[in-house]
């Protein structure tokens, strides 16, 4: 131990190798760790926010589910799946997995059934919209349905003449939104009418 207080270098070294060692652990013995997928994934978010900071997100988890298939490691605590049966069972209630956090910052002053992720308050708030998001009580609403996909098309084609190109994705999510609130409450947000 005297080669320590000689140079504390020795000492840095030694707790660098330590904690290089734990994280390494930690990355080889992660529930997630069986999971397909580039190495990197198991240690490190920045190749993944590298990739949704340069808009190129959607194109990379695509290339990694042709090279290891429907189910792939993305980050340490992240995982895509591109398999309908299998994206099925883990966004069942039942399935028995919970929400990301990701969900409660969607709408953060606002318990709702799009943000909340505790399964029993899930369970209540589905229940609620059962019967009006079934197939018979969603034909009630296809006219209403109808003319916000008309609207949503009109505007995206307005937005395609004047600029160019239209952003296809705000779009969407505004039909979406006044879709939801059309079926909820009884009227849209109006953000088809906005923009």
């Amino acid at each position: 131990m005297d080669f320590i207080k000689t140079n504390p270098l020795y000492l840095g070294g030694a707790l660098l190798c330590v904690a290089l060692a734990t994280y390494i652990y930690a990355g080889l013995t992660n529930p997630l760790s069986a999971i397909p997928g580039p190495w990197y994934t198991r240690y490190t978010t920045l190749v993944s926010t590298y990739f949704v900071i340069t808009a190129h997100h959607p194109d990379w988890v695509h290339a990694l589910h042709a090279r290891y298939g429907p189910v792939v490691r993305i980050s340490p605590h992240e995982v895509d799946i591109s398999d309908p049966p299998t994206c099925q069972r883990i966004h069942s209630v039942k399935g028995g997995f919970l929400k990301s956090p990701f969900y409660s910052l969607l709408i953060t002053d606002s318990s709702s059934v799009f943000n909340e992720i505790r399964p029993d308050v899930h369970r209540k708030y589905k229940r609620l919209l059962s019967n009006p998001m079934s197939e018979t009580g969603l034909k009630t609403f296809l006219p209403r349905i109808d003319g916000k996909v008309r609207l949503a098309i009109e505007r995206i084609q307005q937005e395609g003449r004047k600029r160019g190109a239209a952003d296809i994705a705000k779009w969407f999510m505004f039909l979406s939104f006044d879709v939801i609130g059309d079926l909820t409450f009884g009227e849209g947000f109006g953000q088809l009418e906005s923009g």
